[in-house]
């Protein structure tokens, strides 16, 4: 849920343009009031011009701090992108397979290969093991299969029940489902892929 309160300032009244961001989270004291909590470091002020310019503020008013901001806007000035990179080196990054939905596309070759569900892909370690399969050979949207061919890093579309992000790189083929973004590459690239 989301509540936007906007009010216009004048020449009058200084001429602000800070914006306030409230990112309330559950606490014990929130649940025992049945009602809305807000702690002062929940709290962000943003200037007009910081949100034009920062495509990712509203995730780090979120979850991280001002000091967040400065890392991410320093690692940005200093770093290329993943979108960068993957277009750079010329590899490939997609979604895995969406398996519900009305078409019906066959993809045999998908379900002879090693599957990784989501749940299985912790920070730098995967728990599926290599004889696991996906269940059926037809599914919605397949994508391309070369995203599946190995090597390639498999990144968790959500935090891990830590609350971590989580990536995994490997070496041999593996099917993976729309939770999880694959990122491919040729095997002479395996060792930048490791890297990612």
């Amino acid at each position: 849920m989301v509540a936007v309160f906007c009010r216009m300032h004048s020449d009058a009244d200084g001429g602000r343009n800070d914006l306030t961001y409230l990112s309330p989270h559950p606490s014990p004291l929130s649940e025992g009031l049945a009602g809305i909590v807000v702690f002062g470091d929940e709290v962000r002020r943003f200037s007009r011009k910081q949100v034009a310019t920062h495509p990712y503020i509203w995730k780090v008013a979120l979850w991280g701090t001002p000091r967040d901001l400065t890392l991410i806007d320093d690692l940005c000035e200093r770093f290329p992108s993943l979108d960068e990179v993957v277009q750079d080196r010329e590899w490939l990054m997609r979604k895995g397979v969406t398996v519900n939905g009305s078409s019906r596309n066959p993809a045999p070759e998908l379900a002879a290969m090693r599957y990784v569900p989501v749940n299985a892909i912790e920070p730098f370690h995967v728990s599926s093991r290599q004889e696991d399969r996906i269940n059926g050979e037809v599914f919605h949207r397949p994508g391309d299969r070369r995203v599946y061919l190995g090597p390639h890093v498999l990144i968790r579309g959500g935090a891990t029940s830590g609350g971590f992000l989580a990536s995994v790189f490997l070496l041999g083929d593996a099917v993976f489902k729309d939770g999880i973004i694959g990122i491919a590459g040729p095997s002479e690239d395996r060792d930048y892929l490791r890297k990612l």
